[in-house]
C-alpha cells in the first residue's frame, strides 16, 4: 500500500503522486519505493532475451507476440514482436532483447489465418547468452495456437507438443505399383494415432488365393499385424477397412472390416502397410486413405 500519499486536491481517497506509480492512462495506483516487495511476474534484465520457438507446419502465417512489461520506471511499457514465417516441421527459435523489469503478461497469435487446419506449435521462453535452445531457463508460453485465439502467459498452463487429443487429418498413400503392397512412413516432426485405414484390392485373373494384412512396423521390425480374415480370389474387387477397436465381422457387399488395436500411437519413421499373402503380378492395391489424430513430436 501508499506510504504518505501525496494527494494532488486534499481529499481522502484522491489520486496519488508517488515517485514510483504506474503511468498509464487513467491510473490511480501509486507504489511504495521504499523496502518494497518486488511486484507479481517474472524480472527480466538487459542480459535475458525472449525466445520464440516455433514449427507452422502447413502455415505461410507469422507469429505476433504481445507483451507487458513493468519497467523500472513505473510504468507499464507494451511490446509488440514478429516472428517471421516458417512454414516447416522443424522447429526454429527466434530471440528478441527486452528491457529490465517485470512481465506482467504474454500472449502469441497467428498473423494471419493458417492455410491448412494443421497443427502450429508456438514454444515462448525467457532465455540468457549464449542464445540457443538449450539457455531457456523459464517457459512462459508452450502450446498449439491459431488466428482466433491467442495462447497467454500466466492464465495458461504450457503443454508438450504431443499433450492433448491431438489433430484429426486425413492422410493417403502413394499408389503402389501392380504386384506390391501399399507401404506408408509417418512424415519426420509427426507422431500418429492411426485411426482408420481403408484400402481396395483388385485381383487379376491369376489362380490364388490372396491373404490380406494391415501391418504397422518400425521400419524394420514388424510390431502389430491384423488379419482381414478374407481370401480373396482372382478377378475380383474386395474393399479393406481397419479401425481402432472395430470388431471382425464377415465380408460384406465386397467390403471387409478387422480391428486395430485401441489407441495406437506411432512416432516418424514408423511405416503403415499391407502384407498380402498370395499377390500376384498383375493384382492392384489402391492407394490407402488413413484417418489419423496428428501430434508435433517433442520438441
Amino acid at each position: 500500500m501508499v506510504n504518505n500519499p501525496k494527494s494532488t486536491t486534499g481529499g481522502e481517497f484522491d489520486v496519488t503522486q508517488e515517485p514510483f506509480a504506474v503511468h498509464t492512462t487513467s491510473a490511480v495506483v501509486g507504489f511504495n519505493i521504499e523496502d518494497a516487495d518486488p511486484p507479481p511476474g517474472l524480472y527480466i534484465d538487459l542480459s535475458d532475451q525472449l525466445a520464440v520457438t516455433y514449427a507452422l507446419n502447413g502455415s505461410t502465417s507469422g507469429l505476433i507476440i504481445n507483451l507487458r512489461v513493468l519497467a523500472l520506471d513505473g510504468e507499464i511499457k507494451p511490446i509488440v514482436l514478429f516472428a517471421p514465417p516458417n512454414n516447416s516441421l522443424i522447429p526454429v527459435t527466434k530471440f528478441f532483447p527486452l528491457l529490465e523489469g517485470f512481465i506482467l503478461s504474454c500472449g502469441v497469435i497467428l498473423a494471419t489465418a493458417p492455410a491448412t487446419s494443421l497443427p502450429l506449435w508456438v514454444q515462448v521462453g525467457i532465455a540468457r547468452p549464449p542464445l540457443n535452445p538449450q539457455s531457456i531457463y523459464a517457459t512462459l508460453i508452450a502450446g498449439y495456437v491459431n488466428s482466433a485465439y491467442p495462447l497467454c502467459y500466466p492464465a495458461m498452463v504450457p503443454i508438450r507438443s504431443t499433450d492433448g487429443p491431438g489433430f484429426p487429418i486425413s492422410a493417403v498413400t502413394t499408389l503402389p505399383g501392380a504386384g506390391t503392397d501399399i507401404s506408408f512412413t509417418v512424415p519426420a516432426g509427426l507422431r500418429w494415432r492411426i485411426i482408420s485405414f481403408l484400402a481396395a484390392l483388385t485381383t487379376s485373373a491369376a489362380v490364388a488365393n490372396r491373404l490380406a494384412l494391415l501391418v504397422i512396423d518400425d521400419g524394420v521390425n514388424n510390431l502389430i499385424g491384423s488379419p482381414s480374415n478374407v481370401s480373396q480370389v482372382a478377378s475380383t474387387s474386395e474393399t479393406y477397412m481397419w479401425g481402432d477397436s472395430m470388431q471382425l465381422v464377415p465380408p460384406f457387399n465386397t467390403l471387409s472390416v478387422a480391428p486395430l488395436p485401441s489407441n495406437i500411437i506411432i512416432p516418424s519413421g514408423f511405416r503403415i502397410r499391407t502384407q498380402t499373402a498370395g499377390l500376384q503380378g498383375g493384382d492392384a492395391w489402391s492407394t490407402g486413405r488413413m484417418l489419423v489424430m496428428q501430434y508435433n513430436e517433442n520438441y
